[in-house]
């Protein structure tokens, strides 16, 4: 704990039994009304990292620990047996799925995971110190406030502030190989739509995906194109099968053609990063 405490940004809220949600946002709740009771106003940026916990790169992980945090020789070692070669599988009553290898995350349940995640996401905290904000971390819950005096050259510094700090938030989770949330949506409804394809799906998912029938032999007709089906309204819209097929059909053929799922994540995952940064 003497080494995690050395090196423990004033930003960071400990993940314990201490610590929470609530907790939180007690906290920057009542820094906002106290900034109100002083006649100020408060710019906020909440920061919800999704599935974080599943996506931490353990090679960067890794090389944080030694270079920041001075892991080195048994300990280094620990770190690395406790991270390679996990395995995970679902099990529901006598029912029980394949088993699949994890290459990236940390187990959110146990006490390490948690707290490798902390140790993992804390250089952000160098980034917005560095532009004077105000900083309240649980978790993967990130709060960013400023506070201002309330006349209008006061809330545009503010505003200046928060921006330039999100385009350094933005280049660190780039780093990191996060996507956007809009991107990871689409991201995994093109992974079940690649299952659906390859009937590694339930059959009623497959079901909705529809390969594009030609009426006519064109140079194009194996390019894996799936049928858009007609809609009348937004919420027809909305179901699997139309963005599964648009966005499938938007896709490089390089990136469809993939002959394993594996492969298809991981050229997938690229291009939406080139999308998206």
């Amino acid at each position: 704990m003497y080494l995690i405490s050395k090196w423990w940004s004033a930003f960071s809220r400990r993940i314990g039994k201490k610590h929470s949600t609530e907790t939180a946002l007690l906290y920057v709740t009542s820094a906002v009304k106290t900034a109100m009771d002083k006649k100020q106003g408060t710019i906020l940026l909440l920061v919800d990292f999704s599935s974080a916990f599943d996506t931490i790169n353990h090679n960067i992980l890794i090389r944080r620990l030694r270079l920041r945090y001075g892991f080195v020789g048994k300990i280094l070692d620990w770190m690395l047996s406790y991270l390679k070669e996990r395995t995970q599988r679902v099990v529901i009553g006598d029912q029980s799925s394949s088993t699949t290898t994890l290459t990236r995350g940390v187990p959110q349940g146990s006490v390490l995971g948690p707290l490798l995640f902390s140790l993992y996401v804390q250089p952000i905290g160098d980034t917005i110190r560095a532009h004077e904000l105000f900083v309240h971390q649980y978790a993967d819950d990130l709060h960013i406030y400023a506070h201002f005096d309330l006349n209008h050259s006061a809330l545009l510094a503010a505003v200046k502030q928060m921006e330039d700090c999100l385009e350094e938030v933005k280049v660190w989770i780039r780093e990191l190989h996060w996507l956007p949330i809009v991107c990871r949506v689409d991201f995994k409804l093109l992974v079940f739509t690649y299952k659906a394809m390859h009937n590694d799906a339930p059959v009623y998912l497959c079901e909705l995906v529809c390969p594009y029938q030609q009426t006519r032999t064109l140079r194009s007709a194996n390019n894996n194109t799936l049928e858009v089906k007609r809609i009348r309204t937004k919420a027809g819209d909305c179901s699997f099968a139309v963005p599964a097929a648009s966005l499938w059909n938007n896709l490089p053929t390089v990136i469809k053609t993939c002959d394993n799922l594996t492969s298809f994540k991981r050229v997938l995952k690229t291009h939406f990063c080139h999308i998206a940064y």
